[in-house]
């Protein structure tokens, strides 16, 4: 049976932006209260490996010993990283091992920039994106029992994880030679500022240039600007540039943080279409943190691509998993699926 993966990335939930807005953080025990949860929905339908990503939390250790004594087929297991630096990279590396490990899926509990970066890793292994961030526009808000039940139906194989997941879009930073450096799932902001800083946006008056794989007004952070916008065609993406004199549009950039930027332009992108990044100084931020410094003579452009990471559709799932018969079969006396 294939194991299911988790990255729980203990520090989503907590940068400066949850500061400046009124936002609450996402303490390590919430994440550790859902993952509790999961786990004992996996337990109940008989699955047999959960393998966590390490971190200086001990998030795994101390699911495990809040369950001590309590399963009856799962067990719990944390990868066996060569020096963990406690960073970005660990969620790397750990999508790296679990897709080599064969995992049915990967769980990744963090905001859009904690996605980012498992997408950087995990392949073709399909990822269920649980939002525990504070910009939460790519993973979903899930209780843990019910995201126990979906991981356990595609572990389990009663659901075709084909069917029930989709391949997303990104936007791919291109440097000169057409390479790709790095990618963003929701948004590619082009900021007027020299400095990486505290590495999360939340000063609008600094953005120069939007690039959107999504735009909805449901949406809360940089691409909510986009969703107060007419909406791009279907199967594209969006280019906004701002400026001091345009179109003047308010959106929620943070939880309760409504500011108002000036839209001098905005059209769709279509996929495939490498599109240069105006300015030649700046730094160019991946769904809400800065990552790369502009520099002179070495322009970088952007493009919108279909060939994202395959994620999770929840509630297809489970309404494929209910077709299936997987609950009615289940024998909650002995906490086994039947094979």
């Amino acid at each position: 049976m294939k194991p299911v993966g988790v990255i729980a990335n203990p520090a989503s939930g907590r940068d400066i932006r949850r500061l400046v807005a009124s936002a609450e953080a996402a303490p390590v025990s919430d994440k550790v209260s859902m993952l509790v949860r999961m786990v004992r929905a996996l337990d109940a339908l008989g699955v047999e490996r959960v393998v966590f990503m390490p971190d200086p939390n001990g998030i795994a250790l101390n699911v495990a010993h809040q369950l001590r004594g309590e399963l009856n087929t799962t067990t719990i297991e944390t990868l066996a990283l060569d020096r963990p630096e406690g960073n970005f990279v660990d969620s790397i590396r750990s999508a790296e091992c679990m897709r080599a490990m064969g995992c049915a899926l990967i769980v990744v509990l963090g905001g859009d920039g904690t996605c980012r970066v498992v997408s950087k890793g995990c392949g073709e292994v399909p990822i269920l994106p649980v939002s525990s961030g504070t910009n939460n526009v790519f993973p979903q808000f899930v209780e843990g029992t019910l995201l126990g039940l979906a991981a356990a139906a595609l572990t389990l194989e009663i659901v075709d994880p084909s069917f029930c997941s989709e391949q997303v879009p990104v936007l791919e930073l291109l440097g000169r030679g057409g390479e790709v450096l790095d990618i963003a799932l929701v948004d590619l902001a082009v900021l007027d500022t020299e400095e990486i800083g505290s590495r999360a946006v939340w000063r609008e008056e600094t953005i120069r240039e939007l690039f959107l794989t999504r735009a909805r007004p449901t949406q809360i952070g940089l691409s909510s600007i986009g969703g107060w916008l007419p909406p791009p065609e279907p199967g594209r993406g969006l280019h906004l540039i701002l400026g001091e004199e345009g179109q003047p549009v308010a959106a929620p950039i943070a939880p309760g943080l409504i500011k108002q930027v000036q839209v001098v332009s905005h059209r769709s992108l279509a996929e495939g279409e490498p599109w240069q990044i105006g300015l030649d100084r700046g730094v160019v931020a991946l769904d809400g943190e800065r990552e790369v410094v502009l520099v002179p003579d070495r322009p970088l452009s952007v493009r919108y691509s279909r060939s994202g990471p395959r994620v999770i559709r929840l509630e297809r799932t489970l309404e494929e998993a209910a077709r299936a018969g997987m609950m009615t079969a289940l024998r909650t006396t002995a906490a086994h699926c039947p094979t």
